[in-house]
């Protein structure tokens, strides 16, 4: 039988009741949740790596390839050295400490960490051209 609730504090409340078995899905557990679980009785907690990212990005008002503007964003942002310097300024492991309670990993790019490493061949890349 699977129950569904309308978030995941409803789900883990079900939990610590012994109304469910289970709890998972999507949103996952916030590091919160997962730890105040991790002390109760008869409660195991899996932790795993998850498939999602969190990305910040800019908005700098850019064209599309026909040059119609997009975006609403300051002009100062198409400077490329103005965009590396701000997410250069991104203390990202306080990011991973503070909002995900260490429950994150730092990434450095769109693919998640989990993936490896993402081959990128400009030979074959010239072969599809």
């Amino acid at each position: 039988v699977f129950r569904y609730y309308k978030d995941q504090d409803a789900a883990v409340a079900a939990l610590r009741k012994g109304e469910v078995s289970f709890v998972a899905g999507s949103p996952a557990l916030t590091p919160a949740q997962a730890q105040s679980l991790k002390g109760a009785p008869d409660i195991k907690v899996n932790d795993g790596p998850g498939r999602r990212f969190y990305a910040i990005a800019t908005n700098p008002g850019a064209r599309t390839k026909d040059g119609k503007k997009f975006g609403t964003g300051d002009p100062s942002l198409l400077n490329e050295k103005v965009r590396h310097a701000l997410f250069m300024a991104v203390d990202r492991k306080t990011i991973v400490d503070r909002v995900f309670q260490g429950q994150a990993v730092e990434g450095a790019g769109y693919i998640p960490p989990r993936f490896g490493d993402y081959a990128w061949q400009p030979s074959a890349d010239q072969e599809l051209k």
